[in-house]
């Protein structure tokens, strides 16, 4: 099953690089003791946007058809491959690996790591310096 988690919050999520990673610890490990994987994620000050995959059904966890999977990659992918939060960044840069995507040799993703990458380029926004904080 592949759903999505996303929170927005008015309050910030995180106010520097040591809380945001503690955010996305946090999700991490909620997902994976529940047996789950997070295939892609975007951490924003004021949001949080999860693509995960279940190998069984999960009740609290919204469900994304398969072929809404391709544009969400590109959704995730919109702030470009040097925002340090998101599932582009560890993909391109040796960093934490929270995801699925930023991780060699895994098999849970739904598609070529080619075809993934095609849409989060056309989708890419942002230069190389957006606003972190």
């Amino acid at each position: 099953m592949y759903g999505r988690i996303q929170k927005h919050s008015i309050k910030r999520l995180y106010t520097n690089a040591q809380d945001a990673y503690r955010v996305l610890a946090h999700y991490y490990l909620q997902v994976t003791n529940a047996g789950g994987y997070i295939l892609d994620y975007l951490l924003l000050p004021h949001s949080i946007d999860l693509l995960l995959f279940f190998p069984k059904s999960k009740k609290d966890v919204f469900a994304v058809d398969s072929k809404q999977l391709l544009s969400l990659f590109g959704t995730l992918g919109s702030v470009g491959k040097h925002y340090p939060f998101s599932g582009m960044y560890e993909l391109y840069h040796a960093s934490h690996c929270f995801c699925e995507l930023g991780k060699a040799g895994t098999n849970v993703l739904p598609f070529s790591l080619e075809t993934i990458l095609q849409v989060k380029k056309s989708a890419s926004l942002c230069g190389p310096s957006p606003c972190l904080f």
